[in-house]
């Protein structure tokens, strides 16, 4: 899915999963791959040049989401799109997240 020429940049504030994904990196020789232990409130190891920010399953877990959506939004392009696959059993008893986390918040 990336070619050679592209690099992907992983982050968790987890420093054992960060590990784990340096060992299986080397071991299926993925020098593509660069992973930073860090919280996503804090880290932006990019301006303006991400084709695509992830989200896989974490979003809910962030102290200050709406500081993760700025960030999130000034590591891509222009162009670029932002995914977040994102769910949780625990019914949502706080505002929508519509209304949490609208287009205006992370301009």
């Amino acid at each position: 899915m990336v070619g050679k020429a592209r690099k992907v940049i992983g982050i968790d504030a987890d420093e054992e999963a960060i590990g784990r994904l340096r060992r299986e990196a080397e071991r299926l020789d993925l020098p593509h791959l660069t992973v930073w232990v860090g919280k996503a409130e804090d880290t932006v190891p990019l301006t303006n040049g991400a084709d695509l920010v992830f989200f896989g399953i974490c979003f809910h877990d962030f102290e200050d989401p709406s500081c993760v959506l700025q960030n999130a939004r000034s590591m891509l392009k222009y162009t670029g799109i932002l995914i977040d696959l994102d769910w949780k059993d625990d019914p949502i008893t706080t505002a929508s997240l519509r209304r949490r986390y609208s287009r205006s918040m992370v301009k």
